[in-house]
């Protein structure tokens, strides 16, 4: 009998994910995604390192091209940020231009789609959220130090910025040579 409060156990907590996206990976999957929006879309999750809804949820007066800042006002911390851009999402954001919209679908429909191309090519563990820590980790691999990379990402905690960091072995070889 006694405390039934005892009998509960609190389960463990699991491993964060760390898979990352192969080259060959995203092209396959790129080239199994016939809308060209679609694809901007996911090529911008990494080169911004932003969430789906934070990307899905720009306007083009958040889009400041010629100084190569985005201003994200709607995020899962409530916090705004301003995110400088590669020369590659410049172009990418170029591309959408004439559209006179940003995109013509919902960012749930690139998860639909992403996660159809992943399943038609046996491609496994993937999920469209990785491509933020492909970003996130690309970001470092340039150089950037943690507190500018966590500026762009939004990550409020170097702890939560490093669940969503990982690193390539093979390209810190140089460095501690």
């Amino acid at each position: 009998q006694g405390n039934p409060v005892y009998q509960i156990t609190i389960p463990k907590q699991g491993k964060h994910r760390s898979r990352r996206i192969a080259p060959e990976e995203l092209e396959v999957i790129m080239g199994s995604i016939s809308n060209k929006g679609m694809r901007i879309f996911i090529e911008l999750l990494i080169e911004t390192a932003m969430r789906r809804g934070e990307l899905g949820t720009l306007k083009p007066s958040d889009i400041d091209l010629e100084r190569k800042v985005l201003k994200v006002t709607e995020t899962k911390t409530g916090y705004d940020r301003e995110i400088p851009m590669s020369k590659r999402a410049v172009e990418l954001f170029r591309q959408l231009y004439p559209s006179g919209s940003l995109f013509d679908f919902q960012a749930a429909s690139v998860t639909q789609a992403f996660m159809r191309a992943c399943r038609k090519h046996d491609i496994e563990d993937l999920q469209l959220h990785n491509l933020r820590r492909e970003g996130t980790s690309r970001l470092f691999e340039k150089g950037l130090s943690p507190a500018e990379v966590q500026t762009i990402t939004g990550h409020r905690t170097l702890s939560m910025l490093s669940v969503y960091t990982k690193l390539k072995a093979i390209d810190l070889v140089d460095k501690v040579a």
